[in-house]
C-alpha cells in the first residue's frame, strides 16, 4: 500500500473495506496489497483500510479482482467484503 501522509488533495474516490468473516479479514491485508498493485490506486492507509482512487472504473477493476482472491482462497460461501465507495473533494480535506 502507498502509504500517504494525508489524504489526496485533489477530487478522488474513497474506498472503505470491511470484512463480515475472521477468515475473510485475514485476507483483507492481501485485498489492500491488491489495490497498490492495480491502476488508478493514489494510495491509503491499511490501519484504516481505506483506499484512494482516481476513478469508480479502476475500483470496480479492483474489487473483481478481489473477489476473485476469495474464492480462489476461501471458496463459495465465504462471505463478501463490504466496499464503501464514497466522493472526496478538495474541500472534503481542508480541515
Amino acid at each position: 500500500m502507498k502509504p500517504l501522509d494525508q489524504p489526496p488533495f485533489q477530487p478522488c474516490w474513497t474506498v472503505r473495506l470491511t470484512a463480515d468473516t475472521p477468515a475473510l479479514a485475514g485476507l483483507s491485508l492481501c485485498a489492500l496489497r491488491l489495490a497498490s498493485a492495480q491502476p488508478g490506486c493514489l494510495g491509503g492507509d491499511a490501519v484504516e483500510q481505506l483506499t484512494y482512487w482516481d476513478s469508480v472504473d479502476a475500483i470496480a477493476d479492483w474489487r473483481g479482482r478481489v473477489e476473485q482472491l476469495v474464492l480462489q482462497r476461501l471458496g463459495r460461501g465465504a462471505g463478501e467484503f463490504d466496499f464503501v465507495v464514497s466522493r472526496r473533494l478538495p474541500e472534503d480535506v481542508r480541515a
